[in-house]
Parts: C-alpha cells; sequence; structure tokens
C-alpha cells in the first residue's frame, strides 16, 4: 500500500513539483501522477489512481487563481457538517487570516463547487440552490467538502478552495464567484472533482495550491507560475515531513 499518492493535473506543474519532492517522496512509499486538467478528467483519473495505488492520503498539487487581495479565513456555519467531509477528525485551530500572494503557496478547510448546477452569471444557482446532490447514498455530498489529514495539524488553512469548471476571465467573474461563496480565497478547475473521489473512497485529501496569479488576470506578465509551484514544493515536502513524524 502506497503511503501519499500525490496528484498533479498537468504534466509542467508535475515535473515543478516532481524534482523537489522526489527523493523524499520515495523514501516515504510515496507516489506521484498525472490526475488530469479539469473537472471531468481530474474526477475520472483519480478515481482510477486511489483505485490502483491504495494510498493512506492524497494530496492534490497545482497552481490556483488567488480570488482575493485579502481575506480572514473563517467558517461558514454548516460548511462543513460531518456528512460531507473527507476526514472529519482534521482540526480546524489553524486558520489563517493573512492574505494569499501571487508566488505563494496554501492548503484549504474545504473545498466547493461552482459552475454545476442551472444557468450562467448573475443568474447561476448551485446544484445545493436547485436542490439537487452531487452524491446520495451512504455518502453524500453537496456543494462543499471539508478537507485536510489529521498529520497537519501545523499547516494553516485558508478557507474556501472554489473548484471552477471554467477560470475567471475577468474580474466581473471574480465578484460573481466570491457572492456565491464569500469566503472563497482561491479558484482552481480540480479540487472539487479530487475530493469527491476521495470521499467516495474513504481516503483524506489535503490540497495544495500554489497561487500563480489573481483570478480574473489573463495577462500571463503578471503570473508567477515557477515560483508559486516551488513554494507548493516545499509545502508538499512539510506535508510529507510530517506524516513521517
Amino acid at each position: 500500500m502506497t503511503n501519499t499518492l500525490v496528484l498533479a493535473p498537468t504534466s509542467f506543474e508535475l515535473d515543478r513539483v516532481q524534482a523537489r519532492i522526489a527523493d523524499r517522496l520515495e523514501r516515504a512509499n510515496g507516489a506521484i501522477e498525472l490526475c488530469g486538467f479539469g473537472v471531468i478528467a481530474s474526477a475520472s483519473r483519480s478515481a482510477f489512481l486511489i483505485e490502483k495505488y491504495q494510498p493512506n492520503r492524497v494530496l492534490l498539487v497545482g497552481i490556483a487563481g488567488g480570488l482575493t487581495d485579502a481575506h480572514a479565513s473563517r467558517r461558514s456555519p454548516g460548511a462543513a457538517m460531518a456528512s460531507e467531509l473527507v476526514n472529519p477528525k482534521t482540526p480546524q485551530s489553524n486558520q489563517s487570516t493573512a492574505a494569499l500572494k501571487v508566488g505563494t503557496a496554501a492548503c484549504f478547510d474545504r473545498v466547493a463547487c461552482y459552475g454545476i448546477g442551472a444557468g450562467t452569471g448573475n443568474s447561476f444557482l448551485s446544484a445545493s440552490d436547485i436542490g439537487w446532490k452531487h452524491w446520495t447514498g451512504a455518502v453524500e455530498i453537496e456543494d462543499q467538502i471539508g478537507i485536510g489529514i489529521d498529520d497537519a495539524e501545523e499547516i494553516s488553512r485558508h478557507g474556501t478552495l472554489l473548484t471552477c469548471c471554467s477560470a475567471s476571465a475577468d474580474e466581473g467573474d471574480v465578484s460573481r464567484r466570491r457572492k456565491a461563496f464569500p469566503d472563497a480565497t482561491a479558484e482552481d478547475m480540480e479540487g472539487f472533482s479530487v475530493a469527491v473521489s476521495c470521499r467516495l473512497a474513504d481516503k483524506p485529501l489535503e490540497i495544495v495550491r500554489g497561487i500563480s496569479n489573481r483570478a480574473g488576470d489573463r495577462d500571463k506578465s503578471n503570473w508567477r507560475i515557477s515560483e508559486a509551484l516551488d513554494a507548493a514544493a516545499d509545502l508538499v515536502l512539510k506535508l510529507i515531513d510530517q506524516s513521517d513524524e
């Protein structure tokens, strides 16, 4: 059985992270794999890889867009009820009030889904808004899933990571997403999908995202992808080391 399965959405993310963590991950009986780009590929591939490796835990790592310049992490009432949690035992006492700056990396205490439901733009309604669950059965999954692993007690968490079907194109997109999820601090395109796979397989998940840009800023001259991925890789190393303590 693999101790830690590290997933990255794209080859450039995987290559950059792997270069920094490969030796330490191997000594910790871990593996790193591509999970695919976007909500569909990452859901399918992560489910396959979890079944293949049967890991003790999963780490998703890659880049994300920061939704705010300054924010405070806080738990919305009922946002991470036990029925929604990937790991209900995860401590929630290390929530940070620091801003997520471009070029830094962060973990989160939950991941939410934006873009699946009804309508678009200002008319958008989430699955929960229209009375649907993403999954029903012994496990029920709504628009938010709590995430985190038991070993990561010293890791600061930054509110909600918002998984979207497409990245924000402008400030209008950012405003609508922040209105729907006021404590969202960053957006990605795979987190919720991998969280669903982990929840159904009863595997704890940690998501590490390097903040490569401000959400809505499509001018890549402002992006700091390499620096963000290096920061994310260093945070993954910290998580791996904590698991061996």
